[in-house]
């Protein structure tokens, strides 16, 4: 399915969405102005009791500054619900109408996605202790059967005073029916991205697998069947994950200068095809502050349509390199 301009004018009431949207934007802003003045009256009013409970003229700066952080954490989650509340609008009510124009037995759910059982059978990145999927596509794209989401899987944990979070996976997962049933579990990981938690999968060095050396510098590659894996792991599939990854969005790393590039991965076992890209956090990226029109819309739809694209194009790879 190509790209395109889609025509949405005789679909969707651009005016009444944009008077929504306004209305929104002034619940916030009055939200703001009625939080700064509450922060101001409570902590003026909290700072005079603290300060004859302990018996002290001025409270110190560290019950003030506990009084700041617990004031600002409230004010931002009430501040920040009426975004959330816009997001969730437009993706019921708009969204999921834009993706009928695609196909209409293309399902769209906004608030779930890939189920935990799901990506675990991928055999990606382990090691994680919180699981979050969303924006959940199910259906068919050019006779390809398939489930996708956004998936979140971290590692949250809390060190001294702070709770750190360390991302296992964080993208766009795709979840394949392919009609044959695979003799083997093979899993392809972005070298930079991977780790090594995989049971009964052996890793193989370069000479193993005598591969593209540019592929070797960018993947680790894990599997129980080699055989298998030398017929569907053929250049034409080679080639295209490392144009993916080369051509992947660069995100910031902020323990360096250095820039981490978007995790491209891929595995098959069973009779399914599972492929991940990281780093598309800004997949449906509802914001309040872009008003809803013919280009925002065909910029999701486009969107949407690249990725389902790039999925199914390594679904028809491997079915031709495996009948072959």
């Amino acid at each position: 399915m190509n790209q395109k301009n889609y025509d949405f004018k005789d679909i969707f009431d651009f005016e009444k969405i944009e008077k929504y949207r306004l209305r929104q934007i002034t619940i916030r802003t009055l939200k703001i102005i009625f939080g700064v003045i509450t922060f101001i009256v409570i902590n003026i009013l909290l700072l005079f009791n603290i300060g004859k409970i302990i018996g002290a003229e001025n409270a110190t700066l560290e019950v003030l500054f506990i009084l700041f952080v617990i004031t600002c954490l409230i004010l931002f989650g009430w501040i920040k619900s009426s975004i959330g509340v816009y997001s969730n609008t437009i993706k019921n009510d708009v969204v999921k109408i834009l993706i009928e124009t695609l196909d209409s037995n293309i399902k769209y759910t906004p608030s779930t996605g890939i189920s935990e059982t799901t990506y675990k059978n991928s055999t990606f990145k382990r090691g994680y202790n919180k699981f979050e999927s969303f924006d959940g596509f199910s259906g068919t794209f050019d006779d390809v059967r398939f489930d996708f989401s956004y998936v979140s899987a971290y590692r949250q944990y809390k060190s001294q005073r702070e709770t750190k979070k360390i991302n296992a996976f964080n993208g766009l997962f795709f979840c394949m029916t392919f009609p044959s049933q695979f003799q083997s579990s093979t899993t392809i990981l972005t070298k930079e991205l991977s780790n090594s938690l995989f049971n009964n999968l052996k890793q193989l060095q370069p000479e193993d697998f005598t591969l593209d050396k540019n592929f070797n510098e960018k993947f680790k590659l894990y599997t129980d069947n080699k055989s298998e894996k030398d017929k569907i792991l053929q250049s034409n599939l080679i080639d295209y994950l490392i144009e993916l990854q080369d051509n992947g969005y660069m995100q910031p790393n902020y323990l360096s200068s250095k820039k981490i590039p978007e995790g491209t991965h891929l595995s098959w076992n069973n009779n399914k095809i599972y492929f991940g890209y990281e780093g598309c956090c800004n997949f449906l990226n509802i914001s309040i502050n872009v008003p809803i029109n013919q280009n925002t819309l065909n910029t999701y739809r486009n969107e949407i349509i690249t990725y389902l694209e790039k999925a199914t194009k390594i679904y028809k790879i491997i079915e031709q390199n495996y009948v072959t």
